[in-house]
């Protein structure tokens, strides 16, 4: 019997409550079995019931049980992934700021690019992208990176001579000077700036007074783009004592701009970069979108996923009825194995009498939340087994859209690590994610935070390959039974029949 439970911020559906009051007692039977499927954090309503109808079916696209196995599907509503794509591909499109800085930005990071001796063309020698090529690059449009041949020479399993450096003798301090003076003479950027201050204070452009209508609502859908955060600094510089319009402004965004280029060169030099485009598209949109397209998204979501189990609220509620010695099998893609890892705490801390099988497809929890909950209630955890995506896939995997790899070109999973992740409220790019075969090498010698290398091993030692608990996509033909997927894409496993086909290892 397959069973969908909906929540609002962690609480039941009133309409449902009928459906968990059914589930109880069918658990009443001897030897009850249950499977419980998480979909991911990003899924809107409509997403997981199609989803939660198809794996509750038959093979190949479901899990074809039994009637003997009692099927709950929890459909939690955090469909925020429109929105970011949405907004994104609004940015790169029609914004004349984010286009002058991300222009900007990739012809200064690849004129500092220092390439390898490996390289054939000597030490010392450098990359030269003109704006034209730059520009060019873009407008095609291309469905995969647009700078792919650069974020090649930063091959992220390479170190010391096999990778390029980013100007590794120039201080941070010069380095961004030369950025703010070069950026200042930018002419795309210069009249983003007066259009982006004519939103606040009318201004004079190039061309005359910049306020005709058309003006006004791009100044105004410019300003709006920016996070609130920004926004309010721009009011106090331009009205505030000794305001002075245009240039507060530019004074204003050019210190933003000098933090972008800083952080992507400290990233590409610490090797804690996604490639080359997709780290300075992250710390564009992080400085100056964060709203839009940042961490306040992913925190909702994770927030959401711990409010299940509160008090009252549905997997509390869920862990109530599930009787000791119930055959459980839990199935989690993406961000539903942060609800998991939530699940397995809950289970320690009640120090309930409950034993669960764990499949992780993608698995989007952040390796330290994992860890918590392997070292608090990992001995819940009978069989366990991760299906992931191989690197190269998951930097391959444009997450707005197969055919939108020109506006960010990786996977959701790297979106999240390089932008959404935050300790506290202070950002965290490169954040170890579970489902990341990067951070599951056991070969990262530029991870450096002690917590995050302890997490990283806990997680490692809980699902050991020894044990053939972790499959990379795509596997070889003769696989064993069990370990064999095609998933070519982040939001694909839960669909893939191979996959489905190995999750059903589970159930017999």
């Amino acid at each position: 019997m397959a069973i969908v439970l909906r929540t609002r911020d962690g609480r039941l559906d009133a309409e449902d409550t009928a459906h968990l009051a059914i589930l109880e007692a069918a658990l009443q039977q001897p030897e009850p079995k249950l499977l419980l499927h998480l979909h991911g954090g990003l899924v809107n309503e409509a997403n997981g019931m199609a989803t939660a109808s198809r794996l509750g079916g038959a093979t190949p696209d479901g899990f074809g049980l039994g009637q003997e196995w009692q099927q709950v599907f929890v459909v939690w509503r955090t469909g925020a992934l429109e929105t970011v794509a949405t907004n994104w591909i609004d940015l790169f499109e029609n914004d004349r700021l984010y286009k002058a800085l991300l222009r900007k930005l990739i012809e200064f990071a690849a004129r500092k690019i220092i390439l390898p001796v490996e390289a054939g063309r000597g030490a010392g020698a450098s990359v030269r992208l003109t704006r034209a090529e730059i520009d060019a690059r873009l407008a095609r449009r291309p469905k995969g990176d647009p700078f792919a041949d650069i974020g090649d020479l930063f091959p992220p399993d390479a170190a010391g001579q096999g990778r390029a450096s980013l100007s590794p003798t120039q201080s941070e301090y010069d380095l961004a000077q030369e950025f703010q003076a070069e950026l200042e003479q930018d002419n795309q950027f210069a009249d983003a700036v007066v259009q982006l201050t004519s939103a606040i204070v009318p201004v004079a452009g190039r061309g005359g007074l910049v306020g005709t209508p058309d003006d006004e609502r791009a100044a105004g859908e410019m300003l709006a783009r920016l996070s609130a955060e920004i926004r309010g600094e721009l009011g106090e510089r331009v009205n505030g004592p000794g305001g002075r319009g245009v240039v507060s402004v530019t004074i204003a965004v050019l210190r933003h701009a000098a933090s972008i280029i800083l952080r992507i060169v400290r990233r590409m030099r610490a090797q804690r970069d996604h490639g080359f485009y997709a780290t300075i598209v992250e710390e564009l949109a992080r400085e100056l979108y964060g709203d839009l397209v940042g961490a306040a998204v992913w925190g909702m979501m994770k927030k959401d996923a711990a409010d299940h189990f509160k008090d009252g609220h549905l997997g509390r509620q869920l862990l109530d009825v599930i009787p000791a010695g119930c055959r459980l099998v839990v199935t989690a893609h993406s961000a539903g194995s942060i609800w998991a890892a939530e699940m397995i705490k809950v289970i320690a801390a009640l120090r309930l009498e409950l034993r669960l099988d764990l499949v992780l497809l993608g698995p989007a929890a952040r390796m330290d939340l994992f860890a918590e909950a392997i070292r608090n209630g990992g001995d819940a955890v009978a069989r366990r087994r991760i299906y992931a995506l191989s690197d190269s896939l998951e930097r391959a995997d444009a997450v707005l859209g197969h055919d939108k790899g020109y506006i960010y070109p990786s996977s959701l999973l790297y979106l999240v690590s390089g932008l959404f992740e935050e300790v506290g409220a202070t950002p965290f790019p490169d954040a170890p994610l579970v489902g990341m075969q990067r951070f599951l090498s056991g070969n990262t010698p530029w991870l450096i935070e002690k917590d995050q290398v302890s997490a990283a091993k806990t997680v490692m030692d809980f699902f050991s390959p020894a044990a053939d608990a972790i499959v990379y996509s795509k596997t070889e033909a003769d696989a064993a039974v069990g370990m064999r997927t095609q998933a070519d894409m982040h939001g694909g496993f839960d669909d893939e029949h191979e996959t489905l086909a190995s999750i059903a290892s589970f159930f017999s």
